[in-house]
């Protein structure tokens, strides 16, 4: 029995510092947070797992420390007045590593919001285990190319983002020949 006791209070122990290391993330980001971003930032932070997260983002919705926009196909999640005093209650929940992790991460984000032009890569987790590479390139807060595949394990993407990052210009260049060159044939084709 005492047993039984001591393993809830350490599950609701770790839940309430995973919720905690959510707003801590939300307050440090300072913008609305889509849900494209918080999956990136939960997947690299290693916060929380996707199911898990969406549960406590739920939560947290439900008792006013966060709120959650649509905005066309896209989520939107920003913390509130009430959940910024949840914070300042709750930080030394949250392990020093943990919160020096998730402000370096948001930094990153904020960095990229006044990033016009840039190249970026994604890995994404799937249900099943497999994961979703995702890399592209922005040009003014548009994309302007962008690639995604399924891959088998997150090394692969791993492996997929590294090479994209050092040899950025020859995927697109070769991407856009071959693009090319099957319009090509189509017209080709076509005139024939």
């Amino acid at each position: 029995m005492e047993n039984n006791q001591t393993v809830e209070r350490t599950g609701k122990k770790l839940i309430e510092e995973k919720r905690a290391a959510l707003l801590f993330l939300l307050k440090e980001v300072k913008v609305s947070l889509s849900l494209t971003r918080f999956m990136e930032l939960i997947y690299e932070t290693e916060l929380i797992d996707y199911f898990n997260g969406m549960n406590s983002m739920g939560d947290l919705e439900d008792e006013g420390f966060v709120n959650v926009t649509t905005m066309g196909d896209e989520r939107y999640f920003q913390i509130t007045t009430q959940g910024r005093d949840a914070v300042e209650f709750s930080s030394e929940i949250l392990p020093a590593a943990v919160r020096e992790r998730i402000s370096e991460c948001a930094l990153e984000i904020l960095r990229g919001e006044h990033d016009l032009h840039k190249t970026y890569t994604k890995t994404l987790p799937l249900r099943d285990g497999a994961f979703y590479f995702q890399c592209g390139a922005m040009e003014h807060g548009e994309p302007i190319f962008e690639l995604r595949v399924r891959t088998g394990d997150k090394e692969q993407s791993r492996r997929m983002s590294e090479y994209f990052r050092s040899h950025t210009m020859e995927v697109f260049a070769k991407t856009f020949e071959i693009l090319g060159e099957e319009k090509g044939e189509q017209n080709a084709a076509a005139d024939n």
